[in-house]
Parts: structure tokens; sequence; C-alpha cells
């Protein structure tokens, strides 16, 4: 799942009533953020729905809903109002450019930074962390056409990048700025793609703008540039940019790029899947009942045909379809059946530890297999072999976990509401090198390394191995207070009270202590 995260005073103005966004497929958390004194809303959206990681996708999705009244987008004008013209050199690194001029943008500063981070999210996950697509969002009245993308030597172009003060070569901006350093291994041999406008340098895709292209707060008219290796990806990648700003306000006016007009605000056309949806409402429903549930879901009817908005990436069958008309009739109105299959259950042997720790008042958990490098990171924990997954749907789930630490973390912080002591532990398995582990939390006032010993201790003496505790250093714990088990010369596990750092890193505000083992 991508989150989107806002103060709850923004999200209030924007959407007002948005209690009915759970039933529509969007889950919403509130907290208090502690350190800045203020709630903040937080939005999870499905992977399969960027359009919504905006605030204003959410809007529109619930003013559709409210009012059934599908959006139709058009074009201001049929004249581009400029014209990119891509070189052949870039052919080799980033073939692609398309992009669109939006006039009349309001924006707020809060609305300025849920339109950054709609970027970054759209890069991390429809854009395949800048892989696949990267935008460029600039101030328009800066920007004088024609404008050219063309591949160039690093060290031979020369421009202010954002949020710099000083004059930098493409060279200096990947090696010595931090979306350099990211995004280095996008260009190749010493060189890069350039998007340049009559004045000079516009950005340098995937990495970063030109200084002087920047928006700030007020009335905009944006120029938006989007560079890539799949066309299709970038098309639909920019219909759903400019369709948030028109959310926001804006006018949208096509660019023409090597002869061919964007964007193009496409409404594809397709049957009512009727089978789909008999398959899973029990009340047979009439074509006209179907259009209404699509209409609020903000798809267009024509005729017999219903037809998906530009801003939708996720359209690929008829299941897809069905899946809206589910959607909007809601779930809790279907009637559950139990499918007719017959199921012989075994019951699985289970590890020792199992046993002794539920006896010692421990509650079993099961996290997820996939983290990410934020997470551990702020677990103090590093690895050179780490296994990333090459397509993930979500920055949530880049990697396979190498330890279980940053899960139960995250449980012991979302529990943290719930009266201690908490007492959690989960056997899973860990890679590289692909084994299963066991994890022991312990979360309450007054937790000590004497709480954790004991624990580790009933392990040894109820599975009646010949294990020796050693002193140890981890950056994980709170140097003095980490040991080691040796069983046999082997070292098994590692034990103690973590670090106050990592702790309020998760958020949590009580002593956690923290026991981690190869299984005995």
């Amino acid at each position: 799942m991508a989150v989107i995260r806002y103060q709850k005073e923004y999200v209030d103005k924007i959407l007002g009533d948005y209690s009915i966004l759970p039933e529509l497929g969007v889950q919403v958390e509130t907290e208090k953020d502690e350190n800045k004194g203020v709630e903040e809303v937080e939005f999870e959206i499905t992977p399969d729905r960027p359009d919504m990681l905006s605030i204003y996708g959410l809007r529109r999705l619930l003013d559709v809903y409210k009012t059934k009244k599908p959006r139709l987008y058009e074009l201001e004008s049929k004249k581009p109002y400029g014209e990119i013209i891509i070189d052949p050199s870039v052919k080799d690194i980033r073939p692609y450019i398309v992009g669109a001029v939006v006039k009349g943008v309001d924006i707020s500063d809060d609305d300025l930074k849920d339109l950054m981070q709609f970027q970054e999210k759209i890069h991390t996950t429809y854009g395949r962390k800048r892989r696949k697509i990267a935008i460029g969002i600039h101030n328009l009245s800066v920007i004088e056409f024609p404008v050219t993308y063309r591949k160039d030597k690093l060290d031979r172009v020369v421009f202010t990048p954002l949020e710099e003060t000083k004059k930098m070569t493409g060279e200096d901006v990947v090696n010595k700025t931090e979306k350099g350093k990211a995004y280095a291994h996008l260009t190749k041999d010493g060189e890069a793609v350039f998007v340049f406008d009559k004045k000079g340098v516009v950005s340098l895709p995937p990495i970063i703008n030109a200084d002087r292209t920047k928006l700030t707060p007020g009335k905009q008219d944006i120029f938006i540039d989007m560079t890539g290796t799949d066309l299709n990806a970038l098309t639909k990648g920019l219909n759903m940019i400019v369709t948030i700003l028109s959310e926001m306000g804006g006018r949208i006016e096509p660019v023409k790029v090597n002869g061919e007009i964007y964007p193009k605000l496409t409404y594809n056309k397709y049957n009512i899947p009727k089978k789909y949806i008999d398959m899973f409402i029990d009340k047979k429903l009439k074509d006209n009942e179907i259009k209404k549930l699509l209409m609020s879901m903000d798809w267009v009817v024509k005729g017999d045909y219903v037809c998906s908005q530009p801003y939708r990436t996720d359209i690929i069958s008829e299941v897809d379809i069905a899946e809206d008309v589910l959607i909007a009739y809601g779930y809790k109105n279907i009637t559950p059946e139990y499918p007719n299959l017959p199921t012989i259950g075994k019951q699985k042997k289970e590890h020792i530890f199992h046993k002794i720790l539920t006896g010692l008042g421990f509650l079993e958990i099961k996290t997820w297999t996939l983290t990410n490098e934020t997470k551990l990171k702020n677990a103090n924990t590093t690895s050179k072999e780490l296994i990333k997954i090459l397509n993930p749907l979500s920055e949530e789930f880049t990697v396979f976990r190498p330890t279980l630490l940053p899960g139960i973390l995250t449980v012991l912080n979302e529990s943290k509401k719930v009266a201690m002591p908490h007492k959690i532990y989960e056997l899973g398995v860990v890679a590289p090198p692909e084994r299963e582990m066991l994890g022991v939390g312990m979360c309450y006032p007054g937790a000590t390394f004497s709480h954790i010993r004991s624990i580790v201790q009933s392990l040894i003496t109820e599975t009646g191995v010949n294990a020796e505790i050693k002193e140890h250093d981890d950056n994980r714990f709170i140097p003095g207070r980490c040991a080691v088990v040796m069983i046999n010369g082997k070292r098994y596990g590692v034990f103690g009270e973590i670090h106050p750092l990592i702790i309020e890193r998760f958020g949590i505000e009580q002593p956690v202590l923290y026991f981690e083992t190869e299984l005995w």
C-alpha cells in the first residue's frame, strides 16, 4: 500500500466529510503527531490506483461518488501551446518525452506540498523509482519554447539545480547532490539526457529540475515534462498529472512532441461485463442500474457502452470494470456464501518455542516478509546483500527482510494505545541466507536487560541445550546491555535493550527489549 499523509485541518478543508472512503477502498487513520502538536490523517491507497495519491484525487472520488456526475476532461485549445523536439541522441538512454501545459492553477502552500508528494509517490510506485517515468513540473512563465530533449556530456552542461544557489556542472549534480547520488545509476558513461529551452537547462531527467523553473504558491501557469522508457506509461502518467491540476482549477492545453499532440485525454470504450457482475451479486442488476453504479465510480456512459477515464491506469479487462461495480454496490450488501469445495486440514508440528513462549504470556504475531530500506536503516540494520524487489508495487515493500526486528517494532508502535505490558514473538523466515528465526519483543515501563535475559534463560533451560551467554556490542542495543547466546561455540542469537534512538524513530514511548535467534 502507498501512504499519503496530511494535517487534518487541510484534509477537512479539501475533503469535507470523507467517512465513506473506507467503503471505496481507501483506508483512513487519524493520529496526533506529538512532535508537531497537530492531528494528521493518513490514507492508504491500493497500488493499482496511483491517480488517488493526491488529496485532489480523493476529492474527485468522493465528489463523483456523491453526485454520480463523471468528469469530462477536455483540452482548452486544439492549438499546441509549444513544441518539444526530440533529438535522436536520447535513444540509447531515455528515449521518450511527453509534455503538457496547464493554466490558471491557484496553488496554496499546502497544495504545493500535495503536488510534490503526488509527484514523488508516482515516481516511486508507477514510475518504478524514476526508471520507467520521471516527472518535471515547472513554472511556465520562465519557459521559452521550443523545448529540446537531447543527450549531452554531464561535465559540459552547467546550470543551477533546484534549491541550490550556485551553478554546477551536470557531473557535480550527480556526484554531490542528494538527488544526484540517488539516481546516478540512471545516467550512462558520463552522459545524460537534458531538457533545454531557449534560455538554457529546464531539467536533468530523471534527477532534478533547474531552480529557475520552480513553482511557488499563488496562481500559476504550469509546464509538465515527463521522460522515460515506456511511452504508454508516460501517456497515462501525464494524464494523471494534468487531470489532478485540472481538479485544482487548471485549464489543460496541448503541446506538440515530434508532431504528436499531448496529452491524449482518451476515454476507452468497454462493454458492460454482466457475466462477472452476476457471479458476485445475488441480485440480478439491470443495465441501467449497472450504469448508474459505474457513473458513481467516474465511468462515462455512452449508449450501451461505458468509457474509462484517461487517468485510469488499472483497467486491463472486464474484471476491473466489475470490481468498480462491486465497490459502488457495496461489499457489505453482498450476501457471503461458503464455497462448495471440501478441504481437509492437517496440523503442522510446532516448534517447542511456541509452547514455551505462550506459557510465559507472549502473543504470537505474523508480520510482512517484505520491508523497506528506510525501516531497516531506522532499526540500525544494514546489509550489503539485501534481496531487492525488481518492480515493487509499493514503497513500503522493496526488500526481503534480513531480520524480524523492524516488523516487531512496527507492531509495538501500532499497539502503544493498548494496555501494557506488551509481550510478542514471531517465528518467521529471513534472508539472506534464508533461514527461520525467532524474534521476541517486550515493551513496558521499567523494562530492563534482566527481564529479557530471564526469558532467554527460560528458553535455554526448557529446551535443555548447553548454552553460554556472553557480553556483546551491537549498535541496535544500548552499550553494555547486550549479550549473545553461544551453543557449542556457535553464535545463535542476540538480545538486550533496544537503543533509545531506534525506539524514537519507530514512535515507541516505552523501553523495548528484544531477542532474535536462529532456531535450535
